[in-house]
């Protein structure tokens, strides 16, 4: 091989991306900085396309994410590309999954978490994430049962879930998540 060759998830741009996840039973009351996600799983492939809209504006951007480990849901090597809106809007005519949620940024435990209230076919299901570096410990989230290692609860799966496994999902969601 080349000393150009690079495996999708390598090389200087992709960085690791560690994170917790928590399955929810509301959005909690002191969130803040709403914002809107509209992601875009490209059908056959490791990429997502993201259109984030809020009071500040909109980000588009292109994002690959592949599993070092494929049974390993919590660590993701990502390539991020930054996108004009006509690059996304040509990119958007791409068959895909799609999820829509809407974003909060809760303060907890001493760390900021990202929580996510998913909408349409998946309303009612709120789920946290948190990144973190790989050496720190895990913050204890209020009222949270934590997801991290089930592969059901990613978005890619979110996305490419039928109807009836994402009833299925409200019904895990139900027992359990106690208020």
């Amino acid at each position: 091989m080349t000393s150009w060759w690079r495996e999708p998830g390598s090389g200087s741009y992709a960085r690791v991306e560690r994170e917790w996840r928590w399955l929810l039973p509301r959005v909690p009351s002191a969130v803040s900085e709403a914002v809107t996600i509209r992601d875009r799983y490209v059908l056959g492939t490791t990429m997502r396309l993201r259109h984030v809209s809020g009071d500040a504006g909109h980000v588009y951007k292109l994002t690959q994410k592949v599993r070092p480990r494929a049974d390993d849901p919590s660590s993701t090597a990502i390539t991020n590309i930054y996108l004009r809106p006509e690059e996304h809007a040509l990119l958007s005519t791409l068959p895909a999954a799609e999820l829509v949620k809407i974003r909060h940024r809760w303060h907890v435990a001493g760390v900021d978490v990202a929580v996510d209230e998913l909408l349409d076919r998946w309303r009612a299901l709120v789920l946290a994430e948190l990144e973190h570096d790989g050496d720190t410990v895990m913050p204890a989230v209020p009222h949270a049962v934590e997801v991290t290692f089930d592969d059901r609860f990613t978005g890619g799966a979110l996305a490419a879930a039928t109807d009836d496994e994402v009833a299925d999902l409200h019904r895990v969601a139900r027992g359990l998540v106690k208020s």
